[in-house]
């Protein structure tokens, strides 16, 4: 029961982190229009900055609580570590705040995705090892807490089980709550998804 606790409490500050971030995002929206509609005039960079935060925070940040929101809604069925619920959200949040210093103080400006080595040109040499270096935390952050979601499903129901192949041969037991098949394929498509990426990265 702590650890559905723990995780209910963490997807509500999730939720709220969202909300205040939205506040913030959905003010630099507000100004680009602004800009587009000839009211003010923003130099490039200082619109491309905007427009990166605005476009690239909001879907980070809103994927990142409806993901602690699975984390609360499985842990109705699963144990989950709570220390681990706590050292991937204090990653992912830091992650978030070196992006935040590296796109608004450093002008990171590379839109919605990471396009090198465009955004190279007007960054800031400081801002780029910040957004690398934050960029690894939130995948860290992400890729514990998805093995934790996999793990503590296996525990319960089994590997197999977990992901629904009893109910491809006709078993009807263990029955294995939606939410917690859905999360446990989608956790091994995001680990297999990071180390891709981490691998991809040592090797370039």
């Amino acid at each position: 029961m702590k650890e559905l606790n723990l995780e209910f409490k963490l997807s509500i500050i999730w939720a709220f982190f969202a909300l205040a971030i939205l506040v913030l995002t959905g003010s630099f929206g507000l100004i680009i229009r602004v800009n587009q509609a000839e009211l003010i005039s923003l130099n490039v960079d200082t619109l491309y900055t905007l427009l990166t935060y605005h476009g690239l925070v909001n879907v980070s940040l809103f994927f990142l609580a409806s993901y602690f929101l699975s984390r609360a809604l499985i842990a109705k069925y699963v144990t989950l570590n709570r220390r681990i619920s706590l050292i991937s959200s204090i990653i992912l949040i830091v992650g978030f705040i070196g992006i935040s210093i590296s796109i608004l103080g450093g002008k990171m400006a590379l839109g919605w995705y990471f396009l090198y080595p465009i955004i190279f040109y007007e960054s800031q040499e400081w801002s780029r090892i910040i957004w690398i270096f934050s960029m690894l935390l939130i995948g860290i952050g992400l890729l514990i807490s998805s093995i934790d979601n996999v793990r503590a499903s296996k525990a319960k129901y089994g590997f197999m089980n977990a992901l629904g192949w009893q109910y491809l041969s006709g078993m009807k037991e263990p029955e294995v709550p939606p939410v917690v098949l859905i999360n446990t394929v989608s956790s091994i498509v995001t680990i297999y998804a990071i180390l891709a990426c981490l691998l991809y990265t040592s090797d370039a």
